[in-house]
């Protein structure tokens, strides 16, 4: 079953990716990757552990609980806000000033994950795999359809990134 969901969720995917690629140009793509490889090293900061030390202690308190979303909250709006301010730096880099605005959108997401970071952790801790299974399904649902209406509406890279942070916000 849980196989099963996976492999259609990677299929309607990859089906969306298809389409996408005859509405989306390349340099679309392009600047998506270029503010993800930013994006995704400041994002390997965020969680820090946090999720992986609540599913390998034994027991969690609510207090611990509460402790660790506050301090992944704390993290992930001091990582949105040296993103967010360092974004100008990152369209230098790529001389590309495109990449700024993107880069500023996509970093919402490290708060949407911190959001999810405890839940996430509990999930899997009480092996509750098939609702995970049913989040990631509906999370690239969600994903897809926002990302074709978008850019059968011409927003072009902006699909790409509006579907990525609806996704983020459905798990979180």
């Amino acid at each position: 079953m849980l196989g099963a969901g996976k492999s259609l969720g990677r299929l309607i995917s990859f089906g969306n990716t298809l389409i996408l690629a005859r509405i989306l140009s390349p340099e679309d793509y392009g600047l998506m990757a270029m503010a993800m490889v930013v994006a995704g090293f400041i994002g390997f900061f965020n969680e820090i552990g946090l999720g992986s030390a609540i599913i390998q202690r034994k027991d969690v308190s609510p207090l611990q609980l509460s402790g660790a979303f506050y301090l992944a909250i704390i993290i992930s709006v001091v990582l949105y806000s040296l993103t967010y301010l360092g974004a100008p730096y990152a369209a230098t880099f790529y001389q590309n000033e495109q990449i700024e605005p993107i880069l500023q959108v996509l970093a919402l997401a490290f708060i949407l994950g911190a959001i999810k970071t405890v839940p996430d952790a509990l999930l899997i801790k009480q092996m509750k795999f098939s609702s995970i299974s049913v989040i990631e399904f509906f999370s690239i649902i969600i994903v897809c359809a926002t990302t074709l209406i978008l850019a059968t509406f011409d927003f072009k890279t902006w699909s790409l990134v509006y579907g990525f942070l609806a996704g983020e916000t459905f798990k979180a």
